[in-house]
């Protein structure tokens, strides 16, 4: 849970880490989700992994 107070934005930078014997292409695309537990609201945005060099 990340609060945000109203009519606010909030810059977040997020690591993500996917096991190398899970990673089958360079880049996946995978979703954010956000829920706004006070109006129920949601919101998604596809991001992209984009695997080190190393781990193919």
């Amino acid at each position: 849970s990340i609060p945000v107070e109203p009519d606010r934005l909030k810059t977040l930078k997020v690591f993500v880490r996917q096991p190398a014997d899970q990673i089958r292409k360079p880049a996946q695309s995978f979703e954010f989700r956000i829920d706004d537990t006070a109006s129920s609201e949601t919101a998604e945005y596809t991001a992209t992994f984009n695997a080190p060099e190393n781990s193919r």
